[in-house]
């Protein structure tokens, strides 16, 4: 999952982490409390490792 806070090339970051993961990449807002401390133009990546 990929979360951002209004950044305008969220695309072409996720266009890099495609030959890196397979799967799904899920494009999301950053919420308004994570927003106002990092900012317009944040991007953050959430992922989960199954053991």
């Amino acid at each position: 999952m990929v979360l951002h806070a209004d950044c305008p090339d969220v695309d072409g970051f996720v266009d890099m982490l495609r030959p890196h993961y397979p799967g799904e990449i899920v494009v999301g807002d950053i919420g308004p409390v994570v927003g106002t401390h990092a900012g317009r133009g944040t991007i953050g990546i959430a992922f989960s490792v199954v053991a």
